[in-house]
């Protein structure tokens, strides 16, 4: 005899025919409860291991994206609309100090800093009499407010960060290739915004290393009046940089500040468009990793084809009687993928909650890399946070749990096709 399968009251028959369903489904997975812990026990297994990793990762790209926007972009800028394609001197902004004032007065920037920019000559006299020259970007700011969106104060390996108005704040690398110490004299020559020529005889005040060659060699500060002044800016700035207060806030942080400038004919950047050869390593990684996760899922997925498989096989004569008393076998398929969204809703909460401790865990507090940040920023090339967080978004919550939801109605729809070919009398013969 079938073993029955009806609930032994009629108390969920009075929740109507879905009702009845659904209990029956859940009381069918534990008829064999082995299979059903070792099922759901893989798609939880599967969920946590990439809502771990996903969320680590994410947490790593935040950490890169704003280490290395601390060096140079910020999260978001506001520029003449002609600069990020023709970074000529003479597309400013007029007004620098308001506009860097009204943009650090929205509540979504943690932090304004106004500059200006230009490309000119360094030169310097060595000990020996001889001269050294090197081409270098000039920034202007405002030491004040810098600190609050770059870290090339906190870059000091020696002197300090433009501490007077007669103060040059130096790469290592310009440093290097001009023989400079501090206190040592340079001299700036470029050509200012009208055509005339800039020359101004500075003293190196502090001297910044990134560990970013391209920054390290190329980079040459002073105090923004001091070069506003040299260069016949006037007021005037190239760049307002913004930062939000994380990675994933700058969108909002974007959005607020075209708001704000809307009409003022302002070009407006997110750190995508200034980054892009971030933007394109995080895009890659993301895919590769995406791929390796859809290797994990499919595995998970074969493995519950093959329980479902093994479910309707073994139960042939069950559901040879639920068709023999009339029951379609529309019905008994949507039985089974009740069952299978069962066991998918058990995996996930399992999955899910096994996971969410130790990523909050690591959201709130990180970890610390100590030394490891060292060597593998030497390796690299570029500078590495001392600890690094997991960042528990949507997409890491949302994602796997989905796709092996869809996965595990497929592979009932799948292991159910047998149903629409089975004949009760031969049903009801099989041995169980």
């Amino acid at each position: 005899m079938a073993e029955a399968i009806l609930p032994a009251t009629s108390a969920p028959a009075q929740k109507g025919g879905r009702g009845l369903f659904a209990v029956i489904a859940w009381r069918n997975l534990w008829r064999n409860p082995r299979r059903t812990w070792l099922t759901a026990g893989g798609i939880a297994f599967g969920i946590a291991i990439v809502v771990f990793i996903m969320s680590f990762q994410a947490g790593v790209y935040d950490a890169m994206i704003d280490l290395a926007s601390r060096f140079g972009s910020g999260h978001v800028q506001v520029q003449h609309p002609g600069y990020f394609d023709d970074p000529r001197i003479r597309n400013t902004m007029p007004g620098g100090t308001e506009l860097t004032r009204r943009l650090a007065a929205l509540p979504e920037v943690a932090a304004a800093a106004p500059r200006a920019e230009a490309f000119a000559l360094v030169s310097a006299t060595g000990e020996s009499g001889e001269e050294r020259s090197f081409g270098a970007q000039v920034i202007g700011v405002e030491p004040a407010l810098e600190a609050g969106v770059s870290s090339f104060a906190k870059s000091l390996v020696a002197g300090d960060y433009l501490a007077t108005a007669d103060d040059v704040a130096v790469g290592a690398g310009v440093a290097r290739n001009l023989n400079l110490a501090v206190g040592d004299e340079v001299v700036v020559l470029g050509t200012g915004r009208e055509g005339s020529v800039a020359a101004l005889a500075l003293n190196v005040g502090g001297i910044f290393e990134t560990g970013i060659p391209n920054v390290d060699r190329a980079i040459v500060m002073m105090q923004l009046a001091v070069m506003q002044d040299g260069f016949d800016l006037g007021g005037d700035v190239h760049r307002v940089v913004l930062r939000a207060t994380s990675i994933p806030a700058a969108p909002a942080l974007a959005a607020a500040v075209r708001e704000e400038l809307a009409g003022a004919g302002l070009a407006t950047l997110e750190w995508p468009e200034l980054m892009p050869d971030m933007e394109q390593s995080v895009r890659l990684d993301t895919l590769m990793g995406d791929v390796m996760f859809g290797v994990l899922l499919i595995l998970v997925t074969f493995t519950i084809v093959n329980a479902l498989v093994m479910t309707v096989f073994e139960r042939t004569r069950e559901f040879g009687m639920l068709l023999a008393i009339g029951m379609r076998p529309a019905g008994v398929m949507a039985m089974l993928q009740l069952e299978a969204l069962a066991m998918w809703a058990l995996g996930a909460a399992i999955g899910v909650g096994v996971v969410l401790a130790p990523v909050l865990y690591l959201q709130a507090f990180g970890f610390s890399l100590d030394g490891v940040a060292v060597e593998l920023a030497d390796s690299m090339n570029f500078p590495l946070p001392e600890r690094l967080y997991a960042a528990l978004d949507a997409r890491a919550l949302s994602l796997s749990p989905a796709v092996l939801g869809v996965a595990t109605l497929a592979a009932a729809f799948f292991a159910s096709l047998r149903l629409r070919s089975m004949r009760p009398v031969d049903a009801l013969r099989e041995d169980e």
